[in-house]
């Protein structure tokens, strides 16, 4: 599954994620998958990942321009995900 794909997936509003929006994103930040994320799951087992299914995306504060913007256009475009705490107290976003 592609990246717009996957966002596509996950939003409350049928066809809302388009390239421009998926484009936006990927300026604003790095894309993870949870599935290439075994060393970070491993690191952060205060956390339950169990929710999440293995092609959920995880976008890091520490590797985004400016967080709050982030969760703003996540928020402006119905995407669901979910804001966690690493062992660092970071942030981070899996959708």
């Amino acid at each position: 599954m592609n990246l717009q794909d996957n966002l596509e997936s996950k939003s409350l509003r049928n066809g809302n994620i388009n390239c421009a929006l998926v484009n936006e994103i990927v300026s604003m930040t790095e894309i993870n998958y949870l599935s290439d994320s075994e060393n970070f799951i491993s690191e952060n087992s205060h956390i339950d990942f169990t929710p999440f299914n293995t092609e959920s995306i995880i976008l890091f504060e520490n590797t985004t321009e400016y967080f709050p913007d982030l969760i703003k256009l996540l928020n402006n475009n119905k995407i669901p995900h979910t804001i966690l705490n690493d062992e660092f107290d970071l942030s981070f976003i899996v959708i």
